[in-house]
């Protein structure tokens, strides 16, 4: 209403017309006075009218973005100065719950490891994952000191990027930063939107804008782009430092995540689930990247600090500078629009946009570079630390297991199923178990050494290692591996070695081939050398030592010089072995044992024969001439009881009392026997029903007592019947007797006729024995044991090839058997 009636009084001053021809000279006035200034006064109060909105929108975008790039500087120092990791309360508190937490799973999997260890199940990836553990264990309870140390390992580059040239006291850091990227960024000018003159007043100044001689399109179009350029640049410098600030926060924020769950990232990694590896390895892979992002943004942010306190020395040439310094960049340098400082604005920004890249791709790569070396190394570091683990730990637990074991086996009934089922018994025998195998491996490794050496060089180096004891052992080891146990006398008080390091294999081979060795034998002789004992109870010794052996597979041990410091102690077991075999084997195989432990000492059979007939043999005149019968059937024992009056007087008794017929002598001239041999002869029957005749009629004799007979010459009329009378009986002998056996036979059969011995074996090889390798090997390995029958094997390609090819796949099966053995043992 009151602006209603003054519009109405308004209408009539203007009604009168001398007051509006008053106004209207007055306007003339006006125009005639401005006229004759500089410009248009109507021209400058309308550029004004028209340019001062954008001019006052241009300040407000100026003051509002100083006030965000203020604040976001203040941010960036508080981040800076807040950058606490490992002693910060929060973090602190988060890793021991989740430390705690991970203990848990650790019990679960020692619980899960040891019914593994009692079950036996997975027993090589529970000895793995037990090691793992352990060492995970102690790892995770220093996670938080680990990730604290690659944390502070960043920061030191990062601190020496942004603050190592200049930086004060660790309090002003944050406030060293924010006015730092203040003045790379000319934050003050920002504010200064028009440029100003240092030589007039604040009112002048105004007049003078005033009436500036710009044209109203300039004037306007120059303050529209600059506040666009204004809004642009402030936009520009706003995003850029709040990506810093929120690159920088999330880092901080992250890093005080990762570190709360590091015990947990770490025991995922026990389980043997890809997506709980995965996750542990992605945990891995965020915590490095974190830590790297920071060093490559700080070193960006030192190059945008570097550039900008050195672009004011820059020089530039003044026409070159005139030609930028025209129309929108025309301000002075107080003013965001000079071309220097939107330079500066451009390169501080740029390095700034260039470090956050960096700072994502870099970080990165160095997290994954970093993480890929520290699966290499640890993988390295790991076998080293579980096999020396696995080694420490079951080093140490076997003493424990043994005597467990020891003692479960002097235990009560009772106390055993107890054991047996808490696991106790199995357990130990796990540990005793991996104990040898961690041995055999490393005896192994040192065998290797001396594989490429032959007999003679490994007896000379055996002999260089005095103080080397391990060294030694795998030396001997390796020696009695190439000679498959038969080591030799001058090493027989080293074979202990063997068994202390572990070198079971090479000691059970040693020991086959010397049984006589046997630590209780030898220290029951040195008692009977001493008088102490008697022959007898070394006897006694022997059989409760070889009481599983198979007394014809122990040989007569050969005895060494009579100066050599062993001799009494070897006699003395020698002479409770010959006593052993005779109250246990035959007199026969008792001979053949004597024949082949003295072929080239005549005295020393001689010396032997005396003693069981005067001893052993005493009174009984039965197994005495079946002795002397069949050492009569060699030629070193025929010449011994030959050249001995005493034994040949014996012999000769003793012959006229038990060979009373020709039929004992010759059991082959049976008349049937002969008549189904004539039908085989003339094609009636074959070679195997005459064999069912043979069995028939030596049905009540020892097949070991019928000699494969020897053949006439091949003009003699009987040659034919009396050689088929003899390929049936060894057909006979070899479905009845041993392969061993049979070998003796073919030899006393075949003493002085070779080629007949040849022509044997072939046939037995290739007919008799055809599908069985295993006799094949028995019989010529007995052949072997005697000189015509080494030499007729070695001087045959076809039988040699054929027995080093059973010798080998003998030793495997051998090897197959122990192992087997170890095996059901562990079990």
């Amino acid at each position: 209403m009151f602006l209603k009636n003054i519009g109405l009084k308004i209408k009539k001053i203007l009604k009168n017309t001398k007051i509006r021809n008053g106004l209207m000279l007055g306007l003339l006035f006006c125009f005639i006075f401005v006229s004759s200034a500089k410009a248009s006064l109507i021209e400058k109060i309308t550029g004004d009218a028209l340019s001062s909105p954008f001019i006052w929108m241009g300040n407000l975008v100026s003051f509002v973005a100083n006030q965000i790039i203020i604040l976001e500087s203040k941010l960036l120092s508080l981040i800076v100065d807040a950058s606490v990791f490992t002693k910060m309360p929060v973090v602190i508190t988060g890793w021991k719950v989740a430390r705690d937490f991970a203990n848990l799973f650790f019990i679960a999997l020692l619980v899960y490891v040891a019914f593994g260890y009692i079950l036996r199940i997975n027993t090589k990836n529970n000895q793995k994952l037990l090691v793992n553990i352990i060492v995970m264990a102690v790892l995770i309870n220093f996670s938080l000191m680990i990730g604290g140390i690659i944390i502070d390992f960043s920061n030191v580059f990062f601190n020496y990027f942004l603050f190592g040239p200049s930086a004060g006291s660790s309090e002003g850091r944050g406030i060293y930063i924010s006015n730092a990227l203040a003045n790379a960024f000319q934050l003050q000018k920002f504010l200064n939107y028009q440029e100003a003159d240092d030589s007039l007043t604040p009112v002048q100044q105004k007049l003078e804008n005033k009436f500036d001689d710009s044209s109203i399109g300039d004037k306007v179009f120059m303050s529209i782009v600059r506040l666009i350029f204004s809004i642009i640049f402030s936009f520009m410098v706003i995003v850029v430092l709040g990506a810093l600030v929120g690159t920088l926060l999330v880092r901080l924020f992250s890093l005080w995540i990762l570190l709360i769950l590091a015990p947990l990232a770490w025991v995922v990694n026990l389980f043997p689930i890809p997506t709980l590896k995965r996750l542990g390895g992605e945990w891995w892979g965020n915590f490095l990247k974190q830590c790297f992002i920071a060093p490559v943004i700080g070193f960006f942010v030192y190059l945008a600090l570097l550039t900008a306190s050195n672009f004011k020395s820059l020089k530039f040439s003044d026409a070159y500078m005139a030609q930028f310094n025209q129309g929108l960049f025309g301000g002075s340098t107080n003013t965001m629009f000079n071309i220097l400082s939107v330079l500066q604005l451009l390169l501080v920004i740029g390095f700034l946009v260039g470090g956050l890249m960096a700072g994502q791709k870099l970080g990165d790569g160095a997290s994954k570079a970093a993480l890929g070396f520290a699966k290499k190394t640890g993988d390295r570091a790991g076998k080293m630390v579980v096999s020396g683990g696995k080694k420490l730990a079951v080093g140490a637990a076997t003493p424990a297991a043994k005597g467990i074991q020891k003692g479960l086996e002097k235990s009560s009934k009772g106390i055993k199923t107890v054991a047996a089922l808490t696991g106790v018994t199995k357990l130990s025998r796990g540990i005793v178990a991996q104990s040898e195998e961690n041995k055999k491996k490393a005896n192994e490794k040192k065998m290797k050494k001396y594989e490429g050496y032959d007999k003679s060089q490994l007896e000379g180096i055996i002999k260089t290692f005095a103080n080397d004891r391990h060294e030694k052992a795998a030396a001997l080891a390796a020696l009695a591996k190439k000679t498959d146990g038969d080591i030799g006398l001058k090493f027989k008080d080293n074979v202990d070695l063997l068994s202390k390091y572990g070198f079971n294999n090479e000691y059970k081979s040693v020991m086959k081939a010397h049984p006589e060795w046997n630590k209780k034998i030898l220290e029951t002789a040195n008692n009977v050398v001493d008088g102490k004992a008697f022959t007898n109870q070394l006897a006694d010794v022997i059989s409760e030592e070889f009481k599983g052996k198979d007394p014809t597979e122990i040989k007569i041990p050969t005895l060494p010089d009579e100066n050599d410091s062993s001799y009494k102690q070897l006699s003395a077991v020698r002479d409770g072995i010959i006593q052993w075999k005779a109250k246990t084997t035959e007199p026969k195989e008792l001979g053949r044992s004597l024949m082949l432990a003295n072929k080239n000492n005549p005295s020393q059979l001689n010396n032997d024969i005396n003693k069981i007939l005067d001893d052993i043999y005493k009174n009984d005149e039965q197994a005495q001439f079946k002795l002397l019968d069949s050492l009569n059937n060699y030629p070193l024992g025929a010449k011994t009881i030959e050249d001995d009056a005493k034994l040949k007087g014996i012999y000769e008794n003793l012959l006229s009392k038990y060979d009373k017929s020709a039929m004992n002598v010759h059991p082959e001239w049976n008349k049937k026997i002969l008549e189904t041999a004539n039908n085989v002869v003339d094609g009636k029957i074959s070679i195997n029903q005459f064999v069912e005749v043979v069995s028939e009629e030596f049905k009540e004799k020892d097949p070991a007592e019928i000699k494969i007979p020897t053949l006439p010459d091949k003009n003699d009329p009987s040659y034919m019947q009396l050689s088929t009378v003899r390929d049936g009986i060894i057909q006979w002998k070899a479905e009845t007797t041993k392969p061993e056996e049979l070998g003796h036979s073919l030899m006393l059969a075949n003493k002085k006729t070779p080629d007949q011995l040849n022509s044997d074996i072939n046939k037995l090889i290739d007919d008799i024995y055809k599908n069985d390798e295993q006799a094949q090997f028995k019989l010529l390995d007995s052949l072997n044991n005697y000189p015509l029958g080494a030499k007729t094997i070695e001087s045959n390609d076809k039988l040699k090839g054929i027995f080093d090819n059973l010798k080998k796949k003998e030793i495997e099966r051998k090897a197959k058997e122990e192992a087997a053995k170890e095996k059901n043992k562990r079990r």
